[in-house]
């Protein structure tokens, strides 16, 4: 039997190169945010997987009941072939139209960078207790999955 094959994904830094080219004037090629909403969108993902974001109790029954399937599922995809128009948590959507980019560019970099400092297993609110390593995997395909959505991913 061979053994799956392991995803690459971007480093943290290679990461952040890609957001200093973010402008505007990039369109998504499918959904419907725009560029500060994806950005917004992405960090507030991080505070998510972080646990910093507090969720209702159904959605943590739900997700500690059957998120294992959905995560076993997205990690073994690599980021370009995610599903597109995944349904979106209305605690997680940005509807907000009155961002500014470099805000949310900034504030962006700033989680990606704290993710150094991340140690341990971390209390997902939704899937529960997570290795710093399956946290750290799962920011960085989420991120590159929109990445994909605006075409920013070679």
């Amino acid at each position: 039997m061979t053994k799956p094959k392991e995803i690459e994904l971007l480093t943290v830094n290679e990461i952040i190169q890609i957001l200093e080219t973010i402008s505007t004037e990039i369109s998504p090629i499918w959904g419907k945010m725009n560029t500060s909403q994806m950005l917004k969108h992405c960090a507030n993902f991080i505070d998510l997987y972080s646990g910093r974001t507090k969720v209702n109790f159904m959605i943590q029954i739900l997700g500690r009941s059957f998120g294992f399937l959905f995560l076993q599922y997205v990690m073994k995809l690599d980021p370009k072939k995610t599903p597109r128009n995944l349904s979106t948590s209305s605690f997680m959507k940005v509807t907000s139209t009155e961002l500014s980019i470099d805000n949310e560019k900034n504030n962006l970099i700033r989680k990606l960078l704290e993710l150094e400092h991340l140690e341990g297993n971390i209390i997902h609110p939704i899937y529960g207790k997570m290795t710093k390593e399956k946290t750290l995997f799962l920011i960085k395909h989420h991120t590159m999955h929109h990445f994909n959505q605006f075409g920013l991913l070679k």
